[in-house]
């Protein structure tokens, strides 16, 4: 990455379909990703502010994943511009 952000050419060879690896693809972000929004989901429906609504917010599974595929192909694109 050093050299690439140098101006230097280099060759990356990836193991797998998309660059990024195991942090990217089934690690550390992807679990961060379902941490974020679940965290986010208890903030909110924790919170004074939306309490007299009295709307309590719900995500299902599948929209978790979904959030956080969206979050892995971002990263993949990011990645893939070096």
């Amino acid at each position: 990455m050093q050299l690439a952000k140098a101006g230097k050419r280099v060759a990356v060879i990836e193991k797998y379909h998309a660059v990024g690896g195991g942090c990217t693809h089934w690690g550390t972000i992807p679990s961060k990703a379902l941490r974020h929004s679940v965290s986010r989901l208890i903030e909110y429906n924790n919170t004074p502010l939306f309490a007299d609504n009295h709307v309590s917010r719900s995500l299902t599974f599948s929209d978790i994943m979904k959030h956080a595929s969206g979050v892995i192909r971002s990263q993949t694109r990011l990645r893939s511009t070096f």
